[in-house]
């Protein structure tokens, strides 16, 4: 046999193994990528789709939210959906919780859809809804300040109420962590950071708790701050020394405010499909 006629049926061999070589478009492990459009911005708030695919039983995509604002976003993830041409169906990665983002905070939820065999589809789309804003600053809490050593354990600040559950009392350090219950019906703020100190001086130093922070909590919620001193020896004694906690902003109290929905485009890939399959 010549060389040309061995080269023929090789050929022919091979055929039927790069015939198969990529999955069949209409296969159940067939999977489109999409393009991604861009962002989207809502109220100083970014939405962008990113990652998304959809396959027969199957159609996710990673939400990337940037939150540009002072403010807090909150996202009902139940309130998300995947909306195709032959249907909406509601987001399966939802969560009974909110997803609270900070002020200039990000966060990146999956939405998917499944258990169903019509999603291998060239466009669809998410439809975000259940976000709202909730004012950084809220309307601040007049608290008297706390004195250390306590005639109390407890602190009453409006709709807020603390119990101090630890406190220690040294010369280098003193430490008074509280455990406190927002019991209002809206939103509660609480900022560790805008506490300080107070000595018999007058003068007034600091939280030196450097995680303290802003923290947003719904009614009947709690969570632990500290305030923490840290004062030179040569200016008192903190462990013989009356002090004082005093509040300024710690405690505040806000509105939820609504964002329209945001829908956000797909379209098919055809480069990247091909290449991946």
């Amino acid at each position: 046999m010549s060389r040309s006629a061995i080269a023929a049926n090789l050929l022919l061999l091979l055929l039927p193994l790069t015939a198969t070589a990529g999955k069949s478009a209409s296969g159940a492990d067939h999977v489109n990528h999409f393009r991604e459009p861009g962002p989207k911005v809502e109220d100083g708030i970014s939405f962008t789709a990113e990652n998304a695919i959809a396959r027969p039983d199957m159609a996710k995509l990673a939400l990337s939210i940037d939150n540009g604002t002072d403010d807090w976003v909150l996202v009902e993830m139940a309130e998300t959906s995947l909306a195709f041409e032959h249907g909406t169906y509601p987001n399966m990665r939802r969560s009974n919780r909110t997803m609270r983002i900070p002020p200039k905070g990000k966060k990146k939820p999956t939405v998917e859809v499944g258990g169903r065999d019509d999603l291998h589809v060239d466009a669809y789309s998410v439809v975000i809804g259940g976000v709202s804003k909730v004012d950084g600053k809220g309307k601040p809490v007049t608290v008297e300040p706390f004195s250390v050593p306590p005639s109390s354990n407890s602190v009453e600040a409006g709709p807020f109420s603390c119990s101090m559950a630890k406190l220690k009392k040294s010369t280098r350090v003193t430490e008074a962590t509280f455990e406190c219950v927002y019991s209002g019906s809206k939103v509660g703020l609480i900022d560790a950071s805008r506490l300080a100190w107070r000595i018999e001086s007058g003068q007034e130093f600091a939280n030196f708790d450097r995680k303290a922070g802003q923290d947003l909590i719904f009614p009947g919620e709690k969570i632990k701050i500290s305030a923490v001193a840290q004062i030179e020896g040569r200016v008192v004694d903190m462990q013989f020394a009356n002090m004082s906690i005093v509040w300024n902003d710690t405690f505040a109290e806000s509105d939820r405010k609504g964002v329209a929905p945001v829908k956000i485009e797909l379209q098919i890939d055809p480069g990247e499909t091909a290449g991946k399959n």
